[in-house]
């Protein structure tokens, strides 16, 4: 976006935001970082929900806005979403905004408050069976996915007998 590349996940400097230098996408200068969030909230991932750059950390969901002040320059705010990103690969942006699992459901934001969507599911994330399916084993983070296909959202996830399900 705008000609940067963005980047999280250094775990020296988990709540830092990475980003090169414009339209030089092998250019990260040492001042091309900004915190985003305390080092304990740790930034998860990110993407573009049509023209706006994310991250999601822990706790919370931030828009990026690159070179407001100067070119090159990024900037964070935090948005009115107030859950965070619970498994690094378990979001998808889709139609009318940004799916995301959080410890307690899967929810949508659009940079707004977000918006639960799961209560027909709601079970699984409290450890009870549902419609046939097994609880959401949520220590296997790596295992929890989510992506759009057809306009339609689809959810991952190992259950609590090691079997994979998709919603």
């Amino acid at each position: 976006v705008e000609g940067m590349l963005y980047a999280c996940g250094d775990p020296h400097r988990p709540g830092h935001l990475y980003f090169c230098r414009p339209d030089q996408p092998d250019h990260w200068s040492a001042s091309g970082n900004v915190e985003v969030c305390a080092p304990s909230e740790e930034l998860m991932n990110g993407g573009v929900f049509g023209v706006q750059p994310f991250f999601f950390s822990r706790r919370s969901f931030y828009p990026i806005y690159p070179g407001l002040t100067a070119a090159g320059s990024v900037n964070v705010t935090p948005s009115h979403c107030k859950r965070g990103l619970w498994a690094k690969w378990a979001f998808a942006a889709g139609p009318g905004g940004v799916y995301f699992m959080a410890e307690d459901g899967i929810f949508i934001t659009a940079g707004g408050p977000e918006e639960w969507i799961s209560r027909d599911i709601d079970p699984l994330f409290r450890g009870e069976t549902r419609h046939g399916y097994l609880p959401i084993d949520k220590d296997a983070r790596t295992l929890l996915r989510m992506t759009i296909w057809e306009n339609k959202l689809f959810f991952q996830y190992q259950d609590s007998d090691g079997q994979i399900q998709c919603l």
